[in-house]
């Protein structure tokens, strides 16, 4: 976390000298800088399962490689197009305003960009955007909620079963007009499901509170929801008893 503050405050206080001219040369000398800067504070942490390993430029590119963990990586793998696609919906969707500034700084100084994905076993590989698709989905352009849903829908679809704690594993994710349903098993070995059951407020205040603080993909999901009207679901299904516990968050409870 101090290392994000430090990335942060970097960021803000160089990105004035970003913006301050036309100079396309000078945009891409002060942003090479930031880059630098910000690589001095990597790894940094994005979220419960992503980071950010290195930044640098490169042959009028910007490479990003994140560590990443916990997923299905031969379907993470095999599904590029919709990565790509959940990636720039996510910029365009962006709420953090550092990350506004720097998608537009990037745009400023004309680079493309390039992300490096690599797990805990060394595998790797990379996706690929110039800066013309940047500037088709820079952050406040309109994206179609129902294009966030569906992404956020096809990035979990690549990446189940996914174990999210120990004993609890995302098997599969619904999207129809009335529901965004996330399905998951819950090893009876470890979580006892009538306990969950007994404390369905506690489990659904948690869920609220942690779409405030987490990634873009609940970003663009939340978005998709109140935009659309729809219900936020989680639906828990016990491995042994087949015992099912559910809940419902409605648009209008969603931060």
């Amino acid at each position: 976390m101090k290392k994000l503050i430090i990335s942060i405050l970097v960021l803000h206080l160089m990105l004035p000298y970003v913006f301050c001219g036309s100079n396309v040369q000078k945009n891409k000398k002060e942003l090479k800088n930031i880059i630098k800067e910000v690589s001095k504070e990597c790894p940094i942490q994005v979220d419960q399962y992503t980071s950010i390993e290195n930044m640098e430029y490169s042959h009028n590119t910007i490479v990003i490689t994140y560590g990443v963990g916990l997923m299905n990586w031969d379907a993470f793998r095999s599904n590029e197009a919709a990565l790509r696609s959940n990636i720039l919906l996510g910029y365009a969707n962006q709420q953090n305003e550092f990350f506004k500034k720097f998608i537009e700084a990037v745009i400023r100084a004309n680079v493309d960009m390039r992300l490096i994905f690599i797990d805990g076993k060394g595998r790797n590989f990379s996706v690929y955007f110039t800066v013309e698709e940047l500037k088709a989905n820079m952050p406040g352009v309109d994206a179609d909620p129902e294009m966030l849903l569906k992404s956020v829908y096809d990035n979990v679809k690549m990446q189940i079963p996914m174990e999210v704690v120990k004993g609890l594993t995302i098997k599969d994710v619904q999207l129809d007009k009335k529901s965004f349903v996330y399905i998951y098993e819950c090893d009876e070995s470890i979580i006892d499901i009538d306990n969950l059951n007994n404390n369905l407020s506690e489990i659904k205040k948690g869920i609220i509170e942690n779409l405030v603080v987490n990634g873009v993909t609940l970003q663009s999901l939340t978005s998709g929801i109140k935009a659309t009207n729809r219900n936020l679901v989680y639906k828990y299904v016990g491995s042994s008893s087949g015992k099912t516990v559910i809940v419902s968050i409605e648009s209008d409870e969603l931060p």
